[in-house]
């Protein structure tokens, strides 16, 4: 009974400390009392009866209380929440190596006017990131959010910056348009679920990482109640270090840049860390795979050349696959689920194996025709659907149907 009521103690304590710490949590009005321009200057900053400069867990406004220019030459406490409102008028500007850091527990930045300029050090929200008017221009290093991004008004400068969104569940709304985008699920032992509502554009590159090796933080690109389409210009340069075959998702990352881009993959064809839907759309440039690339969406071959190498595409989940007329794969492998194609298969858009390894391959009354140095096999438990009058695939040098596959004629 004793240990009982001592524990309700310590947790009382707890719970009473940190409501007491938020209560003493200042908010920080910017009125440059000493026309000095800078942040860290006590006299330049008031909380209705002393001047100070804000502190860890504070809070910081900027409002029609003074529009004029506000240069951070300092890095900021942990604060609790950063606001610019719509009657600021004036710039604040991120000084060179420096940095912002709202990040007092799940801390919000807000900005609805005036302009914000970053430098060249990172900038940190906990909370969400709201911009309804006024101009953000990003960090050239770092913008890292944890809370949802929405960007209904004013204007947004990527500045050749990145954004990594994580570490928790989050949503993107309006059609933002970034230049590197990393999707960080690098702490903790879940999958996180990153909601695309509309549509994104990433203009330079975009990554997935997950910080370590890790079966469970798992990475799920979503739709909203928009499109859920991530326009991607540049590479997709890593797919982390999760080993599961979980996530993908109902987003669509469309591969559209006018330059040469290119998938960089992971070291092992098992299905892990899968792309959601897939189209690639490129109106120039070359789309170069390298190593293994997982997808559990649909495939979509619109336009554009690729230039498969050495590589293999791993399909796991319900999907619809469009090959495309040109070329489009090296190696192929079902691995789990059911692939229906809705285009043809030929040595043209197949350059190398095709090879059912778990689930169910339906060739959607199409025809298979590879290669005379490739292989099609059919593994042990797997099952090939014919559909309608199809044949058999023709053209492998080898074609093998392992003893407890199936091969069904619908």
């Amino acid at each position: 009974m004793k240990k009982i009521i001592k524990l309700f103690l310590i947790i009382t304590t707890v719970i009473l400390f940190c409501n007491i710490n938020d209560a003493l949590s200042t908010t920080w009005h910017w009125t440059n009392g000493n026309s000095t321009n800078i942040w860290n200057d006590a006299d330049n900053w008031s909380d209705g009866f002393n001047p100070g400069i804000p502190a860890a867990g504070d809070v910081v406004i900027f409002d029609a209380t003074s529009s004029n220019n506000c240069n951070i030459d300092v890095s900021t406490a942990s604060l609790n929440s950063f606001t610019i409102t719509a009657d600021y008028t004036g710039v604040i500007t991120q000084n060179a190596g420096f940095t912002i850091n709202v990040n007092y527990n799940n801390a919000n930045f807000a900005i609805a006017g005036g302009t914000f300029t970053g430098g060249n050090s990172n900038m940190t929200v906990t909370g969400t990131f709201t911009q309804t008017g006024g101009t953000f221009t990003s960090t050239t290093a770092s913008l890292n959010i944890a809370g949802n991004f929405t960007q209904s008004g004013g204007t947004f400068n990527h500045n050749n910056g990145t954004v990594v969104f994580g570490v928790n569940d989050l949503t993107i709304y309006n059609t933002p348009s970034f230049y590197a985008v990393k999707f960080n699920n690098s702490i903790g032992s879940t999958g996180r679920v990153y909601t695309i509502d509309n549509s994104i554009t990433v203009n330079g590159d975009m990554s997935f990482y997950s910080g370590g090796t890790s079966s469970v933080r798992t990475i799920t690109l979503n739709s909203g109640t928009g499109a859920g389409t991530i326009n991607l210009k540049g590479n997709f340069t890593g797919f982390g270090n999760c080993t599961s075959a979980s996530g993908g998702g109902t987003a669509t990352i469309v591969f559209n840049g006018t330059g040469a881009q290119t998938i960089t993959g992971t070291t092992t064809a098992d299905g892990r860390v899968p792309f959601p839907n897939v189209t690639i759309n490129k109106p120039s440039g070359t789309l170069t795979f390298v190593d293994n690339i997982s997808v559990s969406g649909n495939w979509t071959n619109t336009a554009g050349t690729i230039a498969p190498g050495t590589s293999t595409v791993v399909f796991g989940g319900t999907i619809n696959m469009d090959p495309g007329t040109t070329s489009c794969f090296n190696n192929l492998i079902v691995n789990s689920g059911t692939t229906t194609l809705t285009n043809a298969l030929n040595a043209t858009n197949l350059a190398g194996n095709l090879t059912v390894v778990g689930g169910t391959l339906n060739n959607g009354g199409l025809a298979i025709t590879g290669n005379a140095g490739a292989t099609f096999q059919v593994n042990n438990g797997t099952t090939f659907v014919l559909t309608g009058t199809s044949a058999m695939p023709t053209g492998f040098g080898t074609t093998t149907l392992q003893a407890t596959s199936t091969v069904n004629f619908n």
